[in-house]
């Protein structure tokens, strides 16, 4: 090799350690067994989990954790929002950004990992035993190694690379209109005045609509949980770790909680399933188990990565649940028999009411997280499991205009604590309820509509459901109509006997968009949303279980002309038409 092939070499070389050694910045931690390294601009790949967590009387967040094909999850961190809401749980995505590592000393017998395998570790390799760390005065061997392994990453840019859970399709019928099987107790002829199978009416004055009926699976009928109630302990003192205490609820206060089997006359997160649902999904103690109390240590690691009882990050909670798991599973526990798994953590640092996966793949559990002062709390329970089933929030606007994501008070995803069923959108996308849906196809410009609602406590086609396929922006409305009976009993004086109005742009099984409470409806009160030029009106009825309601959609910019008043169409959806409508005293 002549000497200027030789000297261009060299600086190649020098380059190249320069770029290796600036792309890794050490930072020594508290201890001095471990390092915590950040690599500015790595890549790793795997699958989406969503986490939303959830506090009283303040603003959720939502974490994305990234499992990788080893099982292990970790923290992604600096997601950007709207990024993190076009995320499902179980999609493929590649994230860049700081890599944050940090290394152990590695025990003797440990194999080591290559630089890059699939469980996070990015480097390192196995000891040479004996491994001998020494006192600090030069006894030791050399022969302890660091391994580093992924902690976190924090995110520059996420690529998704699709693999999204297929959602079940929408099924779509020309129909009937009847309200479908009454699930009361007893004969509905027997409850008050009124036939409780009365035809949903879909009038134009003068002609009738295709009815469509819109239907989604039950994707969840047997909600096979296993309730995980975890203490803090501190072995060595025979007490609870420092910062918590044990927990003072039993295992028979939480089977209570859970089974409406052994409280029939108190809400259950089983009394809630079976009646929201009305029967369509169980839980029960057939399939489902609350296991007793889980003793962890006061501090351990996952995966390698060390988490605590003293903090709540990621890391610990996360690790909680892996560690519980090693428990129960060295107790001869089949986890595997339980799609939904529910941590209860202890008395401690986590002040949240729950955490839950926002969805879940097949090809990992469910996984939710409860704070110590909601064990006992069906609501909070069903919230989480219901973020594991699919859903988002309910939301509302506050009286200052001000969009409140868990201020829909007439369902379960919304405040804690009063228990109640899920609102219209979600009862749909649960399959709890069938929908009969409206477009611009048997909702045309001019029409109205009068139709009866039944209550989702008694009726499973319960839910009008209007897409305003006639204009863009606008999501699609879900009606209900809402009683205290059932799995509403508790349900809110201000929302009981009314017709709520939502809006949400759900579109499926798996979608956990928001949803947001409009409005609601006594008799004779009307709604009217100008962008989509729809009326919507409660009629009077003496229909004990049902309401009456109308549905209009303004044509010829609301304004009457003589082929409406000719007809006896209602163009600007005053709720009169023809001789009855002063405005056509013009045109006779």
């Amino acid at each position: 090799m002549d000497r200027h092939r030789l000297l261009a070499l060299s600086f190649a070389l020098a380059a190249l350690c320069s770029a290796v050694a600036g792309s890794r910045q050490l930072k020594q931690t508290s201890t001095n067994t471990s390092t915590t390294m950040v690599v500015p601009y790595g890549t790793i790949t795997g699958t989406a989990i969503v986490v939303a967590r959830d506090f009283l009387a303040k603003r959720s967040d939502k974490i994305l954790a990234l499992r990788v094909p080893s099982g292990r999850s970790m923290h992604i961190e600096n997601v950007d929002p709207d990024t993190l809401e076009t995320i499902q749980s179980g999609q493929q995505i590649q994230v860049t950004g700081e890599i944050v590592q940090e290394a152990d000393v590695l025990d003797p017998t440990d194999p080591g990992d290559a630089v890059g395998t699939a469980d996070g570790t990015v480097g390192g390799a196995a000891d040479t035993p004996p491994c001998n760390n020494g006192n600090g005065k030069g006894n030791g061997n050399g022969n302890c190694k660091k391994r580093w392994r992924l902690k976190r990453v924090r995110a520059q840019k996420i690529n998704k690379l699709g693999g999204k859970k297929k959602a079940p399709v929408e099924t779509i019928q020309e129909g009937d209109d009847d309200m479908g099987q009454y699930f009361g107790n007893g004969d509905p002829s027997a409850l008050p005045a009124g036939d409780r199978r009365r035809r949903l009416q879909a009038i134009k004055f003068g002609a009738v609509s295709p009815v469509y009926i819109s239907t989604l699976p039950v994707n969840y009928p047997d909600l096979k949980t296993i309730i995980i109630p975890i203490a803090g302990f501190n072995t060595s003192a025979n007490q609870a770790c420092t910062g918590t205490t044990m927990p003072t609820v039993t295992r028979f206060q939480l089977r209570q909680t859970m089974f409406a089997e052994l409280q029939p006359n108190e809400p259950t997160v089983g009394s809630y399933a079976k009646q929201c649902s009305l029967g369509k999904t169980l839980l029960n103690e057939t399939t489902s188990y609350v296991a007793p109390i889980v003793r962890l240590p006061c501090s351990g690691n996952s995966w390698g990565i060390p988490w605590s009882m003293s903090t709540c990050e990621f890391d610990d909670f996360s690790g909680y649940a892996d560690a519980a798991d090693d428990v129960l599973t060295a107790r001869g526990i089949d986890l595997t028999k339980y799609k939904f798994r529910v941590y209860l953590l202890p008395p401690g640092p986590c002040t949240f009411v729950g955490l839950g996966f926002v969805g879940c793949d097949d090809n990992f559990p469910c996984r939710a997280w409860i704070g110590s002062n909601f064990w006992t709390t069906p609501q909070a329970i069903a919230h989480e499991m219901g973020h594991n089933m699919g859903m988002g929030h309910a939301g509302a606007y506050d009286n200052n205009g001000n969009f409140d994501e868990y201020l829909d008070d007439t369902c379960v995803m919304g405040y804690c604590c009063t228990d109640r069923c899920p609102n219209a959108p979600h009862m749909w996308q649960l399959g709890w309820s069938q929908a009969v849906l409206l477009n611009g196809t048997n909702l045309p410009a001019g029409t109205t509509l009068n139709m009866t609602l039944g209550t989702p406590s008694f009726y499973y086609r319960s839910t009008i459901r209007i897409k305003p396929t006639w204009v863009t922006g606008v999501q699609q409305f879900f009606l209900s109509f809402r009683t205290k009976t059932n799995g509403d009993t508790d349900l809110g004086d201000p929302y009981g006997n009314k017709v709520h109005i939502h809006q949400a742009p759900t579109s499926g099984s798996y979608d956990s968009s928001l949803t947001t409470w409009r409005w609601s409806l006594v008799q004779g009160q009307g709604y009217s949303h100008p962008t989509s030029q729809l009326v919507i009106r409660r009629a009077a009825s003496n229909m004990g279980g049902i309401a009456v309601v109308t549905i209009c959609r303004k044509a010829n910019n609301g304004q009457e002309n003589a082929t409406s008043c000719a007809n006896n169409w209602d163009y600007n959806c005053d709720g009169r038409a023809g001789d009855d409508d002063p405005t056509c005293a013009l045109y006779r």
